[in-house]
């Protein structure tokens, strides 16, 4: 969030699934597969874990600025698979 002249905040927009889905070029599905990694090995994404059972939190907002984190595992997800790339994070190296 950023703060004007600290009067104002500007949100950036909330995105549906199915929108960030389409922004990715992903299934919703393959876009569920992300949000599990992400908020696993990515502090920004850990709102995505349910505070209860520690699963996917299916209530989480996504906005634009997730967006780009996803682009990432999901570029990386297509050069070298799921597994390394969860390596590869959870060493910080992505």
């Amino acid at each position: 969030m950023q703060t004007i002249e600290g009067d104002y905040a500007v949100l950036p927009p909330l995105l549906s699934r199915e929108e960030a889905a389409k922004r990715l070029g992903v299934a919703t599905r393959t876009l569920q597969s992300y949000l599990n990694i992400a908020r696993i090995f990515i502090e920004e994404f850990k709102e995505f874990n349910h505070p209860r059972t520690g699963t996917l939190n299916r209530w989480a907002k996504l906005t634009l600025w997730h967006i780009e984190s996803l682009e990432k595992i999901r570029d990386r997800i297509s050069e070298v698979g799921i597994a390394q790339t969860e390596i590869e994070l959870s060493k910080g190296e992505l």
